[in-house]
Order: C-alpha cells, then sequence, then structure tokens
C-alpha cells in the first residue's frame, strides 16, 4: 500500500528466490564434484612428494578451472548480448543452436573414434 509494505515484501520475496538459485548452483556444484571422475583430477595430488605441494596442486587446479571456466562463460556472454542486440531472434534459439553444435562435434569424434576418417580431426 502507500506505506511501502509491498514493495519490501516483494524485495523480500525476490532475496529469498536469488538465495534459493544460489543455493541450487552450489548444491549442483558438490553434486558434480562428487563424481567419481573427479578422482583422476586428484590422484596426481597423491604422488606429490609432500602435503604442501598437493594442496598447491589442487589450489592452482581449482583457481585454473575456475579462471577458464569464467573465461568462456565471458566470451559467450559477452559474443550472445551482441549477437542479439542485431538479431533478437537468436536469444530464444541460442540453446537450441548450442545443443546441435555439441551433437554433431560428439558425432565427429565418435565417428573418427571407430575409424571413420573425419576432416578436421
Amino acid at each position: 500500500g502507500a506505506d511501502g509494505s509491498t514493495a519490501t515484501a516483494s524485495s523480500s520475496s525476490s532475496f529469498q528466490q536469488q538465495a534459493k538459485i544460489g543455493l541450487a548452483t552450489y548444491a549442483t556444484g558438490i553434486v558434480y564434484g562428487l563424481q567419481p571422475d573427479a578422482l583422476f583430477v586428484v590422484i596426481p595430488a597423491l604422488a606429490l612428494p609432500t602435503k604442501l605441494a598437493a594442496v598447491a596442486y589442487c589450489s592452482m587446479f581449482v583457481i585454473g578451472t575456475v579462471a577458464a571456466m569464467g573465461g568462456y562463460t565471458l566470451a559467450i556472454g559477452t559474443t550472445s548480448a551482441a549477437l542479439t542486440k542485431e538479431r533478437p531472434w537468436l536469444q530464444a534459439h541460442l540453446s537450441t543452436i548450442a545443443s546441435g553444435v555439441a551433437i554433431v562435434v560428439g558425432a565427429l569424434i565418435l565417428l573418427s573414434g571407430m575409424g571413420v576418417p573425419v576432416p578436421f580431426l
């Protein structure tokens, strides 16, 4: 109403929704981090001569991975924002296009692994 209680309730609800999204994102990262293939990342640390070297290895791996993912996200976000300014329809279809490209690349890699000659692989 006139006392601003509606705006306060709305901002509180928005904050709670953002907190849920943040928690869900964090939980997803934890679950994916517990996958058995993560052991291949940790195994080299077990072979290092000191605990300090192992901690340094794991720390640099985390920092490098986060930096690479952040850079990739920045590049994709900036590129898609620039493209959608000129072609607004692209935003609605960007996920579909990216999925199609991923499927084609995956199929080419599988064909290459089966001995089929594939250009550029």
